[in-house]
């Protein structure tokens, strides 16, 4: 039977979520909100533009509010960035996370090497509830992930996300999302800890 993610994001947000004290946001009536989430959350065909987005030759629109690119992205059609790309300027210590909130936008600025030692679980139990929860809040939220090539990092991230919010398996996401962006690939311990922490999140 096809669940409609809709139905569980409400579930996976309460499971994940470490504070008690993050104040609930009023939630449109429920037909009308799965109907707007249907539509928002589709996977985006091989052979077709994003609407909602302007195209670019350094990001890959893989929903229709989910982007995967490289370090050269522009951040100005996106709500949220999360900038794994671990420049020097910013003075990042490994796996170091620093939010910058502008007027119109988050950025997240992460110390994650793509090697397949560096713990990238910890980012999926700290920044992915974050992400979940400002889509309940904002379900047509556009969200960048971005790395150097936008072939390793940015992708994993986007998986642990996708994952979640379309109740879909790790080999479900990755083969859609490579239908649209066909050099993502996590490197090995990245895949291992996408596995292990999605099988351990209950259905």
């Amino acid at each position: 039977m096809q669940v409609n993610p809709a139905d569980i994001l409400d579930d996976i947000i309460s499971t994940l979520q470490t504070s008690s004290d993050t104040p609930k946001t009023v939630e449109e009536p429920k037909a009308k909100s799965i109907e707007k989430k249907q539509i928002i959350y589709s996977w985006i065909d091989e052979n077709e533009e994003c609407a909602m987005v302007e195209p670019s030759e350094h990001y890959t629109m893989v929903t229709s509010t989910v982007a995967i690119g490289n370090v050269s992205s522009p951040y100005e059609p996106f709500d949220i960035v999360v900038d794994l790309a671990f420049r020097q300027q910013f003075d990042l210590k490994p796996m170091e996370i620093l939010k910058e909130q502008t007027e119109d936008k988050l950025i997240y600025r992460i110390g994650l090497m793509d090697m397949p030692s560096e713990p990238i679980g910890q980012l999926f139990t700290t920044v992915i509830p974050e992400l979940l929860q400002r889509t309940k809040e904002q379900p047509d939220v556009k969200i960048l992930f971005h790395c150097q090539m936008g072939i390793s990092r940015s992708s994993s991230m986007a998986i642990a996300y996708l994952a979640q919010l379309l109740n879909q398996s790790y080999e479900e996401v990755l083969d859609n999302i490579k239908k649209r962006r066909s050099i993502v690939q996590p490197n090995e311990g990245f895949s291992k800890a996408l596995q292990s922490y999605l099988e351990a999140i209950p259905k």
